[in-house]
């Protein structure tokens, strides 16, 4: 995905996120529900501190600000909620999604090897045993080598379909000029033809009132091919600019 793509979703996603977790803590302080209030308060200020990043154009740690959050959030609920199972679903989740929104191959491993060590620690507080969770490793490992592959795949797409649009600019601007030149050499003859028109009009050769009629039928017709030409250009301009 090309930089611009990135930052308009992550910044569409985090104002989604910052609305549901507001509506989250607002939800909790009705139910009195204090403690799960505040995982939801310090995921809000994670969302806008990532936020604030991404408006800097700083998005790789915009996004890595979100999933340390997260990784954060995820342990507020196993120590203090006694809830293990939002902390797996987390360090399962954010080293499969994360890497959609990275750009650098670095800070993908970086999620995935977090989400490694700190998932036995989270067996540790769970009280499973630090190695017996099987799923995370062959699970997210295989997945994880999917998303990476499949973000490869993406990405040498992207650049190929922007190389074809670069393409079809160069293109659409030689069209453009082609069409200009076309459109003044095509009507110099015109010109011609409606100006010398009008001067042998304008003497006194004694023409006919009917030899004068097909003068200006001449001068019309050139006048309206002029017309159909100005017509064309500017619809072939239309069409190469969309």
């Amino acid at each position: 995905m090309e930089a611009k793509e990135i930052k308009k979703s992550l910044n569409f996603l985090n104002i989604i996120f910052i609305v549901l977790v507001s509506l989250d803590i607002l939800i909790c302080f009705i139910n009195d529900d204090l403690l799960l209030m505040l995982s939801s308060v310090y995921f809000l200020i994670g969302l806008l501190i990532s936020r604030f990043l991404i408006k800097l154009e700083k998005i790789e740690l915009g996004t890595l600000t979100i999933a340390f959050t997260l990784y954060f959030i995820g342990f507020y609920h196993v120590i203090v909620l006694g809830n293990q199972a939002t902390c797996y679903f987390i360090l399962i989740a954010v080293p499969i999604i994360g890497p959609l929104m990275l750009e650098k191959q670095s800070t993908r491993f970086l999620l995935f090897f977090s989400s490694m060590l700190l998932f036995p620690l989270c067996n540790y507080y769970s009280g499973i045993p630090l190695f017996e969770n099987y799923f995370f490793y062959y699970g997210l490992i295989p997945s994880f080598i999917s998303v990476l592959y499949f973000t490869k795949l993406l990405k040498e797409a992207t650049e190929e379909k922007s190389l074809l649009i670069d393409q079809l600019k160069e293109k659409n601007d030689e069209i453009l000029l082609y069409s200009n030149m076309m459109s003044h050499d095509l009507k110099a003859p015109l010109r011609s033809i409606t100006g010398f028109s009008s001067l042998l009009l304008k003497k006194d050769l004694n023409l006919s009132e009917g030899d004068k009629k097909l003068f200006s039928y001449i001068i019309d017709g050139a006048e309206a091919m002029r017309n159909l030409i100005d017509a064309f250009c500017y619809i072939l301009k239309q069409m190469l600019m969309i």
